[in-house]
């Protein structure tokens, strides 16, 4: 079995809950409440793996379309106050290199204290070498003016202080709208001198 669905305690990978899926395509799920989830699994794999429990987490459906990211990644952006509005057009680049997104699918989610600003999510390449699966570019826009252009980074999103937090080239920033436009964002974090080490789950991870 190639592929699996799990469910675990962070910052730990031990499987506590576990759906064998055998290939790449569709997998995963996404969490409804802290008790309910979602399997975005087709119908010859919805059987839990017979040395697992699904402990409290009871599976309340599975994905109603077939996809490998968008059945999970539209819903949960959703779900999180994100709204598309552009779907984009995607040209082949032909090969391993993947496809340009252009125009950009785009998604836009309010700030949630200052109803004039919103955070944009412009997704403008997919695949390709040496770079990440999902090229995005991200900007803060106040009535539909750029007040602070991200660029390219790998996540961004309003914190519940209404901060701007966003990660890009392997360091995690934050910035508040309060300040100055051309203020620069504080570095929160610099992860690129870690390297993976092998830790073994506490007692408390193995169990529900």
């Amino acid at each position: 079995m190639s592929s699996w669905t799990a469910i675990s305690k962070p910052p730990y990978f031990t499987a506590l809950a576990l759906w064998p899926k055998g290939d790449s395509w569709n997998g995963g799920g996404w969490f409804l409440n802290d008790r309910k989830i979602r399997l975005n699994h087709d119908l010859l794999h919805r059987k839990l793996h017979p040395d697992f429990r699904p402990g409290p987490i009871k599976v309340a459906g599975y994905a109603e379309l077939g996809g490998e990211d968008n059945t999970v990644w539209d819903i949960v952006r959703k779900r999180d106050g994100w709204r598309q509005v552009a779907e984009g057009e995607t040209l082949d680049r032909g090969g391993v290199w993947g496809w340009d997104v252009n125009p950009p699918e785009q998604w836009r989610k309010l700030h949630p204290k200052r109803e004039n600003f919103e955070l944009d999510m412009s997704i403008t390449g997919i695949g390709g070498q040496d770079v990440s699966w999902y090229q995005i570019e991200y900007r803060v826009l106040e009535r539909n003016n750029v007040a602070f252009d991200i660029g390219l980074a790998d996540w961004a999103d309003w914190d519940h202080r209404g901060h701007l937090v966003f990660a890009k080239s392997g360091r995690l920033f934050r910035k508040s709208l309060a300040r100055s436009a051309a203020e620069s964002p504080v570095e929160i974090a610099d992860f690129n001198a870690l390297k993976f080490e092998e830790v073994a789950a506490p007692l408390k991870a193995q169990r529900w």
